[in-house]
């Protein structure tokens, strides 16, 4: 009888396993919406992977909510987001009960704004590269030829300044910013006709002179005037009432410079040609006084051509009623906010500095902005290296920029050995001064 019972009983256990086993009923838990609120809140406010913030200190409102458990261990809040976060793959909650949520990918805006705009400029500046070396080594334009080059470059330098005030307003920090990064950073996306009317306005697409996003924005809808009034405290003048600045007289003078520009430019090219230089004679025979001579003249009669095309794009502008800059220092109106150069401080320069600043002053500006004041290492240098780069591909433009990194090192350095000698021994050299020259 036993053998017959546990013959049974192994039968029975051998049926039994080769039965289909029922799955279990998987059983919804029930939590309340407290439950799950404050590691939602932990997860969406959570920037920085290696940040962690003590287990104690996530707080008893996280815990009351949570029914008394404490919340699973995560990034700190109010952690600073680092400038190149990645994306973040969020932690489910601590409790066993609890429905684990589906995995949320967050990024810092700061990392998308950043990664973005360094695309922009990267493909702005490559496509005007490409441009610049079709035209010269595929189309084989001339020098002295107008070509398509010339607007593209305009469009460049307002294309990479508006990714970057983009990203300083939408991207960064306030106290991040310097003070004129604030003002000029843009706070809200544009829209896609505020974006095309920005590159594409009649007045700057040929010639130039590169603006700001928000003073061409405050030019179409009418306010461009009164708030660089109001930016000069008005009120504190005497005055109750802001004018209304006429732009007739800045546009009358700037078109008599344009037109004694023409004039010399027009003799003076006809005196001096500068198919001279490639002559036979004065290659060969000539000596060489003679020759840097006529070239430092040459290159003077050249220069009336550059006054006259962005005096008058500067002019057309004004015209418009764009480009007023607030109240000079006697209190006249003053209408030279896209002035692209200033003629006497050019031909009176006592230094490299002092001409380098007044000579294309928005693309000077454009620079500084872009470069300059962003890049982290060798700022003067790589400045150098985009100013060549943005001009075009000839080998003349590569000489005399990096030539131009030498001058201004050699300058800074001259600057500061006389500053030092000169002063007296009981006083130091500022700062300011030695890093600002």
């Amino acid at each position: 009888m036993s053998g017959e019972r546990r013959g049974a009983g192994s039968r029975a256990r051998w049926a039994a396993a080769l039965l289909p086993r029922p799955k279990p009923q998987r059983q919804t838990p029930s939590f309340a919406p407290g439950d799950f609120a404050p590691r939602l809140v932990l997860r969406l406010a959570a920037r920085s992977p290696g940040a962690r913030r003590p287990r104690a200190a996530l707080g008893t409102a996280a815990r009351a909510h949570s029914g008394g458990r404490t919340p699973s261990r995560g990034p700190g809040l109010g952690a600073a987001p680092p400038e190149d976060a990645g994306w973040q793959r969020s932690r489910g909650p601590a409790c066993p009960t609890a429905r684990r949520a589906p995995p949320v990918c967050t990024r810092s805006v700061s990392s998308w704004a950043s990664r973005w705009t360094r695309y922009s400029f990267f493909v702005a500046m490559g496509y005007l590269t490409i441009c610049h070396i079709s035209r010269i080594y595929i189309f084989h334009y001339g020098i002295l030829t107008t070509d398509f080059s010339g607007p593209l470059m305009i469009v460049t330098q307002k294309i990479t300044t508006l990714a970057f005030q983009v990203h300083d307003g939408l991207g960064r920090r306030a106290a991040d910013l310097s003070s004129e990064q604030h003002r000029l950073a843009v706070k809200a996306k544009p829209s896609f006709l505020e974006y095309v009317s920005y590159l594409l306005n009649f007045m700057s697409i040929i010639a130039g002179p590169c603006n700001n996003f928000k003073d061409y924005i405050a030019f179409i809808e009418g306010r461009h005037t009164h708030m660089k009034l109001l930016e000069v405290n008005w009120k504190e003048k005497g005055f109750h009432s802001l004018p209304e600045p006429s732009p007739t007289g800045a546009v009358m003078h700037k078109l008599c410079v344009t037109l004694v520009s023409l004039l010399l430019f027009l003799t003076l090219t006809k005196t001096f040609p500068v198919t001279s230089l490639a002559d036979d004679w004065f290659v060969h025979e000539a000596n060489f006084l003679t020759r840097l001579c006529y070239l430092y003249v040459v290159m003077q009669a050249s220069k009336p051509k550059y006054y006259f095309a962005w005096t008058l794009a500067d002019a057309v502008n004004n015209a418009a009623g764009f480009g007023f800059s607030g109240v000079d220092k006697n209190g006249n109106f003053s209408w030279d906010l896209l002035s692209n150069l200033n003629i006497w401080k050019i031909e009176t320069a006592t230094s490299f500095k002092m001409y380098v600043e007044n000579w294309n002053i928005q693309t000077a500006t454009w620079l500084k902005r872009v470069c300059y004041e962003r890049v982290p290492w060798y700022p003067t240098v790589l400045t150098f290296i985009l100013s060549a780069l943005w001009h075009g591909v000839y080998p003349g433009y590569y000489f005399t920029f990096l030539t131009g990194i030498l001058v201004t090192l050699a300058a800074r350095t001259v600057y500061v050995l006389l500053l030092t000698h000169h002063q007296s021994p009981d006083h130091s050299v500022p700062a300011n001064q030695t890093t600002s020259s």
